[in-house]
């Protein structure tokens, strides 16, 4: 946990915890089941995901979380849908081409650009290409 002191004499807090992302070509949007890594969200009726088992899930919060990647840098995921019912942590493709940023696959190994800097590495593991980030939280609380 880190501890920075703001200038409204307030404390902001920041926590990290690790967690596995798998890149999905064919999904829709970035997808959690955890509603506690948001940074910020709003709940409401966002639809349905369909599901590989040919089932569907309700998406009931969209909102912004914030990743640091093995790189160091920061990642901004937003309109992250939240499905309660999905197993794994899911980033789209076609989102993060759309941000700006640029990916190169090669020896089994996924790159993700922005710009020249190389923002965050995915390693191959069977046929699918799997990011370890921390994931960024942070709580305001009275000083």
């Amino acid at each position: 946990m880190f501890i920075k002191k703001s200038v409204e004499s307030k404390v902001q807090l920041t926590t990290k915890e690790s967690s596995t992302w798998f890149l999905d070509s064919g999904a829709s949007y970035h997808l959690t089941s955890r509603q506690d890594y948001f940074s910020s969200y709003t709940s409401g009726n966002f639809g349905q995901v369909l599901m590989g088992n040919d089932g569907s899930s309700k998406i009931i919060d969209m909102g912004t979380m914030h990743l640091e990647a093995s790189t160091g840098c920061k990642l901004v995921l937003r309109n992250v849908r939240h499905v309660p019912d999905i197993i794994l942590n899911l980033l789209w493709s076609s989102v993060l081409d759309d941000e700006g940023f640029y990916n190169r696959l090669r020896e089994r190994k996924w790159k993700l650009f922005k710009g020249r800097m190389v923002v965050a590495h995915l390693q191959k593991m069977r046929s699918l290409y799997v990011m370890q980030v921390s994931v960024l939280r942070r709580h305001q609380c009275g000083a």
